[in-house]
C-alpha cells in the first residue's frame, strides 16, 4: 500500500500542469502558497524519497494527535485538581452518592 501511495506520488509530481484547484493558485494567502510550495518541492525530490516524505507526514499527524490529547489530559487533570480542593476546603461535607443519573439530576435542579 504505501509503495503504491509513493508511486502515485510521485506521478503527481511528474506531471507536467499541476492539478491544484484553480482557486489556490490564484490566492495568494499564506496556506494555499504554503501549499503549492510543497507540491513543488516535491516535484522535485526522487521518486524513491516520497516514501519517507509519506513517513513523515504520517509522524506530524500523530504529533498533532498527540497534542490533542495533551490539551484534553491537560483539562482532565485541572478538573481533578479542583475537585481536590473543593474537599478539602469542605471537609464537614459528606460525599453525596446518587443511585441514578435521573437522581443527580434532580439533585442539581435542586440545588
Amino acid at each position: 500500500m504505501r509503495k503504491k501511495i509513493a508511486q502515485m506520488t510521485a506521478d503527481f509530481c511528474r506531471t507536467e500542469k499541476p492539478m491544484i484547484p484553480a482557486v489556490l493558485t490564484e490566492t495568494q494567502d499564506l496556506p494555499n502558497r504554503t501549499l503549492i510550495e510543497i507540491v513543488e518541492s516535491l516535484r522535485q525530490l526522487p521518486p524513491k524519497s516520497l516514501d519517507d516524505v509519506l513517513q513523515f507526514v504520517h509522524f506530524l499527524e500523530y504529533q498533532l494527535a498527540a497534542a490533542d490529547d495533551d490539551a484534553e489530559d491537560e483539562s482532565l487533570w485541572y478538573a481533578v485538581e479542583a475537585n481536590n480542593a473543593y474537599k478539602s476546603q469542605h471537609l464537614h461535607e459528606p460525599m453525596e452518592r446518587y443511585e441514578s443519573g435521573e437522581a443527580f439530576m434532580k439533585a442539581l435542579v435542586d440545588l
